[in-house]
């Protein structure tokens, strides 16, 4: 199980292949939009999509913040500069 607030690529290759970013198909929001929009129109589905983006876009940028040294240090070493 992937601990978010302790990803070393450098140290835990298995962490590179941590998603950063979960799979989100036209299926998963369908299903959103059946369970959560009383009106379906094109600017409520577009609103749905847009808060499901946003949220992902937050978790990822949590995921980072966290990270970030072990992440520019891995880049760094990927590039052979660490």
């Amino acid at each position: 199980m992937t601990d978010w607030n302790n990803l070393d690529p450098a140290a835990h290759p298995s962490d590179r292949d941590a998603q950063l970013i979960d799979p989100f198909t036209v299926s998963d929001l369908l299903l959103q939009v059946s369970c959560n929009l009383k009106i379906i129109t094109p600017e409520t589905v577009r609103e749905e999509l847009v808060a499901t983006i946003d949220r992902t876009m937050a978790d990822a940028l949590e995921v980072f913040d966290a990270n970030t040294t072990a992440l520019v240090k891995a880049a760094q070493l990927d590039r052979g500069n660490g």
